[in-house]
């Protein structure tokens, strides 16, 4: 269906006019349906269908408001689609009765929506914004219809609040506020540079007047041609988007019919066709519009028609000429020939082209309407879902930890206590003890192999010793280094405590290698088990970790003072005996060494040391290995259980037991805030919010439409046909399945 066109726009003096349509075109809007009549405009208010139409338009705004077409292809609309300057916004203020912005160029920037009622004692008209995307035309999760200025009552008017209406629209970064008292100079397109050039958000018009005939349509930004290239695409995108449902009505203008039936065309369809209008300027191919209009044209047939109306002309229209003065100039003008000719006289004129949208609106949005209630119901069932799956969330409630917080914090250090202490839990929560274990021999492996390895020949006397060789060169070296005014034969105790010092040195690397791997394994438990009971609360793990952090700071520094007493100075023992039996042992054991394998393969004979390895260095060999034994029984013993104790009551015990109070107390008293404590993982909380809004919605549209099925179970309300003994628009099955196929243009 297209919106007339002025008369000075469209050049149709050769009879080419219909004839220019491309094939693609014409293929695309033949039917095999005929357009059937629509039955002769009457005064609608005064029948029985009065009152259903007026409760089905209202309920189609509501829908539409709570944004009923984001969610199903059968929410029903009327679109007013056409070229910039071809007449469309005259065809708008015929129907309407109002007068709507006129400039040079592009005057509609963003969607303008019209809801007729026929309620109120007398004509009125209310503005408002629905906001459906952000500036960057993102949709919006919620969006929001806010009123315009005051209901208006006069309909001179209309047309300024309309321009301020469209520049606040245009202009997010104003209130809308900033534009009530602007005049049409004020708010002209050129002086905001951040205006936008246009924009999806809507301008919403509720007209209320006792004679209309209840109406809803959606007029569109002209397409346009002349600009750059994204702007032309930016108002093609916004065009197709709103007439891409499955039960859209599109009121298209004659003039830039091939254009925006190329538009339509990638738009699957299976049932209903455009019809379109021809205004007063056309009339040069008379005959060829006439068989259009008579339904004759096989080329060009559709199933619901074409419409002719008369607009007013610019002296009509400088004079504000009122709406029955320009009713009685269109009855004159199609009581001439040859539109007096044509019989099916409801193809002519305002009244009779809103009849026959507004009937057949109705008759898509009632049809459709149990289609839509499945959709809402099934998209609410799986957003509940969805929410479902989401960790559960914990709030603070007016600055507080509420009980439930406090619940799960218990629960949350219980399961630390138990794991921490392997008790009366369950087999996953055991793995931490097993693992920690599993260090702590790593731990006793690495020191039993710093035992010193002293090698007097070339062969090593320890087996198990992973220390750097020492050997009788090496020790004499020492001792020699170490002199200074001692007895002859007399060895400096400095050569015992460098050599002792050798090995116990290195207790310390695989000691906090231990340590460290402890840590490691505590975090990753720390931060599995938060999740598991919080959810992802990234502010949570950030105040458990750093709590964390802290308690392995402390352990750390008291673990190293312990590995510095073990290590360090002095080198003393008491058990006198243990060491003269072990140094007795070694020194067996040094002078009687294996002989090197010979070079045929020989294995090596166990020979008495020659004299060139002295005593004294056999000596100290023995009373350095020996003091090893004792510190292994003692000294290394302490090291081998007593770091991992250590680690164990300073670290993981330590954390499991003040992790409660220090939670408890870093919630209430802490420097963060309960609330941003409590946040959880942006993407989730996206998601959450995402999910929310989208139930709520879903359900505001389910609880509107279980309103209406009240109202219709008490109004009793049928069907209504688009004329009398027929129907254009299928019938429901009888099991209630799809009652509408494709969609109508």
């Amino acid at each position: 269906m297209a919106a007339s066109p002025k008369p000075e726009s469209l050049d149709v003096r050769s009879s080419e006019t219909i004839d220019s349509l491309s094939d693609a075109a014409s293929s695309l809007l033949n039917s095999d349906t005929e357009a059937k009549p629509a039955v002769n405009a009457t005064d609608i208010n005064s029948s029985i269908f009065a009152r259903k139409w007026k409760e089905i338009i209202t309920l189609h705004k509501d829908l539409t408001e709570l944004g009923a077409s984001d969610f199903s292809q059968h929410h029903a609309r009327v679109t007013v689609i056409g070229g910039q300057s071809v007449g469309k916004s005259s065809l708008v203020e015929t129907v309407s009765g109002i007068s709507v912005p006129r400039d040079s160029g592009t005057c509609t920037r963003c969607p303008m929506e019209c809801t007729m009622s026929s309620g109120g004692e007398s004509w009125s008209c209310q503005i408002s914004l629905r906001y459906d995307h952000d500036s960057e035309g993102i949709a919006l999760l919620e969006p929001r219809t806010e009123e315009f200025g005051p209901r208006l009552t006069t309909q001179a008017d209309v047309e300024l609040w309309l321009r301020r209406a469209q520049a606040a629209i245009l202009s997010p970064h104003w209130s809308k506020e900033y534009f009530y008292n602007k005049e049409a100079i004020d708010i002209r397109p050129g002086l905001d540079s951040q205006r936008l050039p246009f924009s999806k958000n809507a301008v919403v018009m509720h007209l209320q007047d006792p004679s209309f005939t209840d109406l809803s349509f959606v007029d569109l930004p002209g397409l346009i041609q002349n600009a750059e290239q994204n702007m032309i695409n930016l108002v093609k995108d916004l065009v197709v988007a709103l007439i891409k449902g499955d039960n859209t009505i599109i009121l298209v203008t004659s003039d830039e019919w091939r254009q925006c039936v190329w538009l339509a065309r990638p738009i699957p369809r299976a049932s209903g066709q455009s019809p379109d209008t021809v205004s007063e300027g056309q009339i040069s191919a008379r005959e060829k519009w006439k068989a259009l209009l008579e339904g004759r044209s096989v080329d060009h047939k559709l199933l619901h028609g074409y419409f002719c109306v008369r607009l007013r002309d610019e002296a009509e229209r400088s004079r504000n000429s009122a709406r029955s003065e320009a009713e009685a100039a269109a009855n004159l003008f199609f009581s001439q020939k040859p539109w007096n000719e044509i019989k099916d006289g409801s193809r002519f004129g305002v009244s009779n082209l809103v009849d026959y949208l507004s009937r057949l609106l109705i008759r898509l949005i009632e049809a459709n309407l149990p289609h839509l209630r499945n959709d809402i119901r099934r998209l609410l069932e799986e957003c509940v879902s969805d929410l479902s799956e989401l960790p559960s969330r914990i709030e603070a409630k007016d600055g507080e930890v509420n009980a439930e917080a406090m619940i799960l914090a218990n629960r949350f250090c219980d399961d630390v206590r138990r794991a921490v202490t392997g008790t009366d839990c369950p087999r996953d929560l055991k793995i931490f003890v097993q693992t920690n274990r599993k260090h702590c021999a790593l731990l006793k492996q690495a020191i039993r192999q710093t035992s010193p390895n002293f090698t007097p020949r070339a062969v090593s006397v320890d087996s198990e010793s992973n220390a750097p060789k020492i050997t009788s060169s090496d020790v004499r070296e020492l001792i020699e280094g170490s002199k200074t005014w001692e007895f002859p034969g007399h060895i400096p105790f400095e050569v015992t405590t460098t050599l002792v010092h050798q090995f116990t040195s290195t207790w310390t690397k695989p000691t906090m290698q231990c340590f460290d791997r402890v840590c490691e394994n505590l975090h990753i438990f720390m931060d599995d088990l938060t999740r598991r009971h919080f959810g992802m609360l990234p502010n949570l793990l950030k105040f458990v970790s750093q709590r964390l952090d802290a308690v392995r700071k402390e352990a750390e520094e008291q673990l190293r003072r312990h590995i510095a007493r073990e290590t360090g100075d002095p080198v003393f023992t008491q058990n006198d005996d243990l060491l003269e039996s072990a140094k007795k042992v070694w020194h067996n054991k040094y002078c009687e060494t294996p002989q090197p394998a010979n070079l045929f393969g020989g294995g090596g004979l166990r020979v008495a040391v020659t004299a060139a390895v002295h005593d004294d260095v056999l000596d100290i060999m023995a009373l350095v290995r020996a003091y090893f034994e004792v510190a292994y029984k003692a000294c290394f013993q302490r090291v081998i259980d007593t770091v991992p104790i250590l680690i164990e009551h300073e670290l993981n015990r330590a954390l499991a037991d003040g992790l409660l109070r220090m939670l408890v107390s870093g919630l209430v008293n802490g420097t963060q805030p309960l609330a941003t404590l409590l946040d959880e993982d942006p993407a989730i909380s996206r998601r959450r919010k995402a999910l929310c809004a989208k139930q709520k919605r879903l359900e505001q549209i389910r609880a509107r439409l279980e309103r209406w099925e009240l109202d219709a179970l008490t109004y009793r309300l049928e069907l209504v046909s688009l004329e009398p003994g027929h129907s254009s628009v299928p019938q429901s099955k009888d099991d209630g399945t799809e009652c509408i196929r494709g969609r109508l243009v």
